[in-house]
C-alpha cells in the first residue's frame, strides 16, 4: 500500500497491511511479513 501527501499527491513511502509504515527493508515491525517492490513498481508480500 502505498503512502500518499500533498496536492497533488505523491508517493512518500510504503505502509503493511497493518497499517504499519514500512522503512527500507520493506518488513512490517508488526507482523514480520516481507514484502517486494516488482519491477512494474508495485508493493507485494514475499512469497514464504
Amino acid at each position: 500500500y502505498a503512502l500518499m501527501a500533498g496536492v497533488p499527491a505523491r508517493r512518500i513511502g510504503w505502509v503493511s497491511k497493518t497499517g504499519e509504515i514500512l522503512d527500507e527493508t520493506l518488513r512490517c515491525p508488526r507482523t514480520g511479513e516481507q514484502y517486494i517492490l516488482t519491477a512494474d513498481g508495485i508493493l507485494e508480500p514475499a512469497k514464504q
